[in-house]
């Protein structure tokens, strides 16, 4: 979903190309090599490879406490296509380097688990537990953001525990303390915005409906992918900026 609020610059497409699937596609292939096989999967191999190939990562235990250089300079983990479209997508805000801030953490975050995942086989067992007490430690401010929803989170949450904390009763303590930390965090429910965040999305789907029906009702010779673009682009900012 596309918002045009400041807050949420960090989902346009080609900022969310960058940070979507690799907590999920981590978290998934953790459980599925959780079983207690001493051979990493498949869907880990990749994952791990994935990792090693973004960008060249910090230690673990620094992976997610590195900070943004003051100087515009490129952070060592991060490609140089990442901290270009970064840059351009922080300067839409009314406080960039804020939000360059914000949404390095949030990448940081996201590579952070799915390195943390690549080492469930490591022997340095203790560098990957500092690496999840670390990614623990972050989850409020992901939900406080709102960068990711209240499932995702309680199923990295889990995972993390399970690596943590091998007694079920013990993990189950730290897990309903670490869920009042995630429900103390979450933003005030604004019953009004939402109502109106309700009628934009409607909206918006109506008129994204309409225009691609008249795109796809079209012959293929006058089917023009840049137009439909531009169509939504217009839509989008006709619902999410209405000119006063």
């Amino acid at each position: 979903m596309i918002s045009y609020e400041q807050s949420k610059i960090w989902q346009r497409p080609w900022v969310m190309a960058l940070t979507l699937g690799l907590a999920v596609l981590a978290v998934v292939a953790w459980w599925q090599g959780a079983d207690g096989s001493s051979e990493p999967n498949a869907t880990t191999q990749q994952t791990a490879s994935a990792v090693r190939g973004s960008a060249s990562l910090p230690a673990p235990e620094t992976l997610l406490t590195t900070p943004v250089p003051g100087d515009g300079t490129r952070p060592p983990d991060f490609s140089d296509e990442e901290w270009g479209l970064l840059n351009i997508a922080a300067r839409e805000s009314e406080q960039p380097q804020v939000e360059l801030a914000r949404m390095v953490s949030y990448l940081r975050f996201q590579k952070g688990f799915a390195q943390w995942q690549a080492l469930q086989n490591s022997p340095d067992v203790a560098a990957r537990h500092r690496l999840a007490e670390q990614l623990l430690a972050q989850l409020p401010e992901r939900i406080k953001h709102g960068e990711m929803g209240a499932g995702e989170i309680n199923l990295i949450q889990q995972a993390l525990l399970m690596d943590l904390v091998p007694d079920e009763a013990q993990r189950q303590t730290r897990l309903k303390q670490a869920q009042a930390d995630l429900v103390q965090a979450a933003p005030s429910v604004d019953t009004t915005q939402q109502a109106l965040e309700s009628t934009r999305r409607n909206e918006y789907k109506r008129r994204e409906a309409a225009i691609v029906a008249a795109y796809q009702s079209r012959p293929e010779a006058q089917r023009n992918p840049a137009q439909l673009e531009a169509a939504l682009e217009e839509a989008r900012r006709a619902v999410y900026q209405p000119t006063p």
